[in-house]
């Protein structure tokens, strides 16, 4: 079950490896911890499409939007909203070894 979370404030971009965009949030109004959250933004290689219904991934997907958005308000104070899981972590690995818990990312609006 999603428990849903919703954030606003000005990103923190921690890194962004090629592969994933890595960034914390600080609620502009105090009411919700920090958030450290991120994305893979690189395309999936497959020969094929795979699931049900197929999932096909492009460099022309929304995702490219969502590195742009974190980026510019990172780089121009500006705020964001985020939609997260409260609950559901994903781990990722940078290049360094380090092992970090990612909250799950739903949606973003500027």
């Amino acid at each position: 079950m999603v428990a849903p979370g919703e954030i606003a404030g000005v990103p923190s971009v921690v890194i962004d490896d090629g592969v994933c965009l890595i960034f914390t949030m600080v609620d502009a109004g105090g009411k919700v911890p920090t958030v450290t959250t991120g994305f893979l933004h690189t395309p999936i290689s497959a020969s094929e499409p795979f699931g049900s219904p197929p999932v096909t991934w492009s460099r022309t997907s929304d995702l490219g939007s969502w590195v742009e958005t974190v980026k510019y308000a990172a780089r121009n104070n500006r705020t964001i909203q985020l939609f997260y899981d409260l609950e559901a972590t994903n781990p990722y690995t940078i290049f360094s070894g380090v092992t970090v818990q990612l909250s799950v990312l739903y949606g973003m609006s500027a």
